[in-house]
């Protein structure tokens, strides 16, 4: 069981963040990276295999 000082001092680390970001913010960045760089490569494999070799 953790003190009250302990409990603060964990919670205001935990929320802190770096630079001005707080970590709720970048949660599940990877999530939504990953989906916009899915969907970009996709794209561009797309654009490659087509009738011009990706060269417009």
């Amino acid at each position: 069981m953790k003190t009250k000082w302990q409990a603060k001092v964990w919670s205001e680390k935990a929320h802190e963040g770096y630079s001005d970001v707080d970590y709720g913010d970048v949660w599940s960045l990877d999530e939504i990276l990953a989906d916009i760089i899915s969907k970009h490569l996709h794209a561009f494999l797309k654009a490659e295999k087509g009738p011009n070799g990706g060269c417009q």
